[in-house]
């Protein structure tokens, strides 16, 4: 079960927990996901995203590829800022390639805790973030 998609905090930040192996196609998807989230937004506010890939075992190498898959997402009006939680340096290296590309927020921290610091920090209408990882159903798993 590669991703699964959760509401960390309504309408303001989502919650992407990778798992396994990405694909491409998989991240494609998720990606379009997350656009039609924030189309179905009741404000204009930034959303943002927090991508848990602690326990994920590879990921798209393509730096074309990965760029082409998140365009739909980092171009939408509504994107606020995508935090990649992970500790691999390939990882590291994407989301620095993909910030600059974009000319977008696309942070790399270590921890869950350090994401939602990041995020209180940048955007303070959003409190304080619950620090519990979502455990119900998502709103979508890309397989």
């Amino acid at each position: 079960m590669p991703a699964k998609i959760f509401w960390l905090h309504y309408e303001r930040v989502v919650y992407i927990k990778i798992e396994g192996i990405l694909t491409l196609e998989q991240l494609r998807d998720a990606n379009l996901f997350n656009v039609q989230l924030l189309n179905g937004t009741r404000h204009n506010l930034p959303v943002y995203f927090i991508a848990d890939s602690l326990d994920m075992i590879r990921s798209p190498q393509s730096i074309f590829g990965v760029q082409s898959a998140a365009e739909p997402l980092v171009t939408h009006p509504k994107f606020g800022c995508m935090v990649d939680v992970h500790n691999k340096s390939m990882v590291w290296t994407v989301s620095f390639i993909i910030s600059k590309l974009f000319g977008t927020c696309w942070q790399g921290v270590a921890t869950l805790a350090a994401a939602l610091e990041f995020l209180e920090g940048m955007d303070t209408s959003l409190g304080i973030l619950p620090h519990e990882i979502p455990d119900g159903e998502a709103l979508a798993t890309v397989l």
